[in-house]
């Protein structure tokens, strides 16, 4: 069989970080992608050309009033502000800036959450100073990487997959070895996921860059849709069949 691989969007795994308090007020940041799909600041990695937010949650014993600010001076450029309820829109601000500031109001025993989208415009480490300002002062550095996306290789073990029989897909990366590491989605010609399978490196789910596939699938034509970090999003189509089955007259 033969390697696919075309362009989409990319999607990472999901790692959360744990509040930090100062004074009356607490904290918790996590870098979010377009997938709604939730990163530690720590060991961050952003694509290059791609739009992410920087989302902070506060608490509050008492109500206080902030002004929360980010600032770089390298590698990217802030496209626009949300607070409340997001709606993650792509092409916010025409031009980016190096700095934004938005206002929250967090009153006592509540949360409220703020965004500040960006995008990695090239290669290289970024730095982005955050402030948060009113009767509690918060102030953080963040340090990550923008980094050029990678090509995934993707790959059925059966051209054809007849109605009720299990397949693999294969994952690799552009030097054939095998991504452990991908979250792979089928996704029906409504556009629902009907399987997915995440990568964690074990037998069927990963090891060698297989991904085991149970097939209860209807017949008919599907995408197979594989991310991984680093990587761009691949797809390739898939046709569950129907067995034709071969009838012969008996001989008398």
């Amino acid at each position: 069989s033969a390697l696919y691989a075309s362009t989409l969007t990319e999607e990472f795994n999901l790692y959360e970080s744990l509040p930090e308090c100062n004074d009356n007020v607490c904290i918790a940041m996590n870098f979010v992608d377009a997938e709604d799909v939730f990163y530690d600041t720590a060991g961050f990695e952003a694509l290059q050309g791609k739009i992410y937010a920087l989302e902070a949650e506060f608490s509050a014993k008492e109500t206080d009033y902030l002004q929360v600010s980010v600032a770089t001076d390298n590698n990217l450029s802030f496209i626009g502000t949300q607070n409340g309820t997001f709606n993650f829109v792509e092409n916010l601000l025409t031009q980016g800036t190096s700095e934004s500031t938005i206002a929250v109001s967090v009153t006592k025993d509540s949360m409220q959450k703020v965004r500040f989208y960006f995008i990695g415009e090239q290669p290289g480490g970024v730095n982005i100073n955050f402030i948060a300002s009113g009767n509690a002062y918060i102030q953080k550095d963040l340090s990550f990487t923008v980094v050029t996306e990678k090509k995934l290789l993707v790959e059925l073990s059966d051209t054809l997959v007849t109605l009720g029989k299990n397949f693999t897909v294969k994952v690799f990366d552009e030097g054939l070895s095998g991504v452990e590491n991908a979250f792979v989605k089928i996704i029906n010609k409504q556009g629902e996921v009907v399987k997915s399978v995440s990568g964690n490196g074990e037998d069927g789910t990963g090891r060698g860059g297989s991904y085991r596939i149970e097939n209860n699938l209807d017949a008919g034509l599907y995408t197979v849709e594989v991310s991984a970090p680093r990587f761009s999003t691949s797809t390739t189509t898939l046709l569950v069949s129907i067995a034709k089955v071969l009838n012969f007259k008996e001989e008398i």
